[in-house]
């Protein structure tokens, strides 16, 4: 078992400043949890929490139901990987897979059964006898993963782990530790900047922002519906296109350039008439137009970066800037917005009002 909770959690550091603002988080047995945000943002402070490496100030942290603010890291049965891997040098890869048995004095052929297993795992019985400096930075990272599997711990805890590594490797990696949390049904809690990493490997995601959760869902649910306009410009890549303006008759207003709203958005916004919105469109929600067509508006390319099989177009519509995906790449004078799948968000607050592809008439994810 390894189910978390973070209830009311709270980090103050003696020189006053508050890092982490009541952090309520529930992570389930066997559940890959990623806590994603800018640098700064407290994610790696969580984590450090969890682990005993940083006490909480206020709050109540939980392991399968038993407190556990007071208890030594040794005691909390949770393994650690580190960004720089944290691996002996002067020790064998067979002697830092097993390092934790054997401060334990536990006996030479349950270290040799447990690490040869563990290297089964995670791929690397032909480096067994190898030094550090010898591997790779996948290697190594694939150590220290054999390392943390080795104790059998209730949950994992990774601080940026592929943040060393070239972003091929990275993208290799990343497939192994999915697959390797998934056969081993370990509870995961993991801690990136990159929101790649969150969207491809997470059950679940956490985006946090200033030491305060500002989402907490699915990959799908933080991308189809942001919570507000931080989460709608942090996740996707490229990040959502907002352009800041009101509705008014069933029009959205912005700039020197109005929008006629599908019927369902203009009755759904029909109480924010004149209210400053802001409306959030992603990228791959733009499609080609005509002169005089509904909806069209001119644009100007300013750049156009070749994907392979897209193109995104960094341009200038009516006065403002957007990156659009496109699957073709040919002149382009006008582009559509579709706004059937439209997200508006509150300009002031910055709270989300309405997401035109995910509402079916009550708020509700389809």
């Amino acid at each position: 078992m390894g189910r978390i909770g973070f209830e009311k959690v709270n980090k103050v550091y003696p020189n006053g400043v508050h890092a982490i603002h009541d952090f309520d988080l529930t992570v389930e047995d066997g559940e890959f949890i990623v806590l994603v945000g800018p640098s700064g943002c407290g994610k790696s402070t969580v984590l450090r929490m969890l682990g005993g490496l940083e006490q909480i100030t206020g709050g109540t942290l939980t392991l399968d139901g038993k407190v556990i603010n007071k208890t030594p890291p040794v005691e909390r049965d949770i393994a650690i990987v580190f960004q720089d891997y944290a691996l002996y040098g002067n020790l064998s890869v067979y002697d830092n897979v097993g390092i934790s048995m054997k401060i334990r004095h536990e006996r030479e052929t349950d270290i040799y059964d447990r690490v040869l297993h563990a290297a089964e795992t995670t791929d690397i019985v032909e480096y067994l006898n190898r030094l550090p400096r010898q591997l790779s930075g996948g290697q190594k990272q694939r150590v220290a993963l054999a390392r943390a599997i080795i104790r059998r711990p209730k949950a994992f805890l990774m601080d940026e782990p592929l943040s060393n590594l070239d972003a091929k490797l990275r993208n290799a990696t990343r497939v192994e530790i999915v697959k390797l949390q998934r056969e081993l049904g370990v509870t995961t809690v993991y801690v990136t900047h990159d929101q790649t990493e969150a969207m491809t490997m997470a059950d679940r995601i956490v985006v946090m922002r200033e030491g305060r959760i500002q989402q907490v869902g699915t990959p799908s649910e933080i991308y189809r519906a942001p919570a507000n306009l931080f989460v709608a410009g942090f996740i996707g890549v490229p990040q959502m296109d907002l352009l800041e303006g009101a509705v008014r008759a069933g029009r959205f207003h912005f700039g020197e350039n109005s929008l006629r709203l599908p019927e369902r958005a203009a009755r759904a916004l029909a109480g924010a008439e004149g209210r400053k919105l802001t409306l959030g469109l992603r990228p791959e929600s733009f499609l080609p137009a005509r002169a005089g067509g509904e909806n069209a508006l001119p644009v100007t390319v300013e750049r156009t970066e070749y994907m392979g099989s897209y193109s995104i177009l960094h341009a200038d519509l009516g006065g403002w800037r957007v990156e659009c995906r496109m699957e073709a790449a040919g002149p382009t004078a006008f582009l559509t917005p579709d706004l059937e799948r439209a997200h508006f968000f509150d300009s002031e607050t910055g709270e989300a009002v309405l997401h035109m592809e995910v509402e079916d008439g009550h708020g509700q994810l389809d």
